[in-house]
């Protein structure tokens, strides 16, 4: 019961992260990581939001994660033109029904 409060506490979290971030102020372009992590390899898509001395960022997702992605972990990374945009409601819905035991 606590686990699945602390999802839900994640989410709302996450949900009011993604409203703050999609107000139109200060949005740039979506860039694509190709990062290498435990499991092997994974893709995400978002914005930088901020970026280290050493080179690392964070990456605000378009599910509303956040990543810490460090140098070394960069397989490949590209920008577009497309605007960030966060993924739907039902997009969210689909990930996190996902994500359930």
């Amino acid at each position: 019961m606590l686990q699945r409060f602390d999802r839900l506490a994640c989410l709302v979290f996450l949900c009011g992260l993604c409203a703050l971030s999609a107000d139109g102020r200060g949005a740039t372009a979506m860039e694509t990581f190709r990062l290498r992590v435990e499991a092997g390899e994974v893709e995400v898509a978002g914005r930088v939001i901020a970026t280290g001395q050493d080179g690392s960022r964070m990456l605000l997702g378009q599910d509303g994660r956040l990543w810490t992605i460090m140098p070394g972990d960069v397989l490949a990374h590209t920008e577009d033109d497309r605007p960030f945009e966060g993924v739907s409601k039902d997009e969210m819905a689909r990930i996190l029904l996902a994500e359930l035991p």
